[in-house]
């Protein structure tokens, strides 16, 4: 009986206000946007990403980039710390050795890093 009042009550939302500085959640249904190549901006030859997110009044943003082709892309630096995770394909940059990322991988690297990326073997 115990055990059966306990599931119940970790399935209790949080009853207690928000903290009035706590905003809304964000939600961008079918982020992939596989169907529909408008909602991917291009920024080179065969690079293209798509906002997700840009919130100026906390100084961060986040977005997907999908690269259609092999070969250096772009040489760059990290304004902030990068959190990143590999959807499909596999790159590296130049400058790290070891650094192959490949699909399904967390990354998490520091601000002000200039690396060039070189993604490989990339598929539509």
């Amino acid at each position: 009986m115990n055990d059966a009042k306990a599931i119940d009550n970790e399935r209790v939302p949080y009853q207690l206000p928000m903290p009035k500085e706590a905003l809304s959640e964000i939600v961008v249904p079918d982020a992939l946007a596989k169907e529909d190549d408008r909602m991917w901006v291009k920024q080179a030859q065969n690079v293209y990403f798509r906002p997700l997110c840009l919130n100026i009044s906390q100084g961060y943003w986040m977005n997907l980039l999908k690269v259609t082709k092999s070969g250096v892309l772009s040489r760059h630096r990290h304004p902030n710390p990068v959190h990143g995770f590999v959807l499909k394909g596999r790159w590296y940059y130049l400058e790290l050795i070891g650094s192959l990322k490949k699909e399904v991988m967390c990354l998490n690297l520091p601000e002000k890093l200039i690396l060039s990326w070189f993604p490989m073997m990339w598929t539509k």
